[in-house]
């Protein structure tokens, strides 16, 4: 009797995600993809970026905070590792995002 509120919590759990997640991840996020994306592009969708300590641009929206992790000049090593492979400049090397809005559970219907 005990695990079926464990499996009630499991289905939830798998229903949030198929119905929150209607983006595949192939398309990014806001059509933002790793080494494809660049700078430029991002800014435009966006907005202007702040940097943080670890050289990381910041973004924050109404919608969510984004960190994004750019590739620096190509073949040269630095403190951040973002140059040892032979990419572009400032492409998008990886991302991380926060969404602000908060799906309460009353707002689902059944």
């Amino acid at each position: 009797m005990k695990t079926l509120p464990k499996i009630n919590v499991l289905i939830l759990i798998i229903f949030l995600n198929i119905i929150g997640f209607s983006q595949t991840v192939e398309d990014g996020w806001k059509g933002i993809k790793p080494l494809k994306t660049d700078k430029t592009a991002v800014d435009k969708i966006l907005g202007k970026p702040e940097m943080d300590d670890n050289n990381y641009q910041r973004y924050s929206t109404d919608e969510a905070f984004v960190r994004v992790n750019y590739s620096t000049v190509p073949c040269k090593d630095n403190q951040y590792k973002r140059g040892e492979y032979n990419i572009a400049k400032d492409l998008v090397w990886d991302y991380y995002v926060v969404l602000d809005n908060i799906v309460k559970l009353s707002d689902f219907k059944y």
